[in-house]
């Protein structure tokens, strides 16, 4: 006869082996749909976005054709990381300004709110596979 005392921990030990075997995958899978809410942000900052322009002027919008909107997104994913960003050449324009154009950050103001969401998203997914 097993005890309640028993049946505990060979749940906590089946629970615990899964959360080991499943940690990776389900990792990978929150940081891929991190990156994907950072992506579509990041374009919704693109189409309706405020700034002000050199000549302070305020701007609706960062993107004046589809161009840059249609080249941003998951650029490449590997085992444990996910780079998010643009192929359009002139997106570090946009991004960092250059000697004659004022900065007008896309992805880095929307990066860094999200961040640190990064680990509640990971709290609450291990906590979904240790159930």
């Amino acid at each position: 006869m097993i005890t309640l005392h028993e049946l505990g921990i060979r749940n906590a030990i089946t629970k615990g082996n899964t959360l080991a075997l499943n940690v990776e995958s389900a990792t990978q899978a929150m940081l891929i749909a991190l990156a994907d809410d950072i992506v579509r942000d990041v374009k919704e900052n693109m189409t309706s976005g405020t700034w002000v322009d050199s000549k302070g002027n305020s701007k609706q919008g960062h993107i004046s054709s589809g161009e840059l909107l249609n080249s941003t997104g998951i650029i490449e994913q590997g085992h444990d990381f996910v780079t998010i960003g643009s192929t359009s050449n002139h997106a570090g324009f946009h991004e960092f300004g250059t000697s004659k154009i004022q900065a007008h950050p896309i992805f880095q103001p929307i990066i860094s709110s999200k961040a640190g969401r990064f680990t509640d998203i990971l709290i609450q997914g291990y906590e979904d596979i240790a159930r």
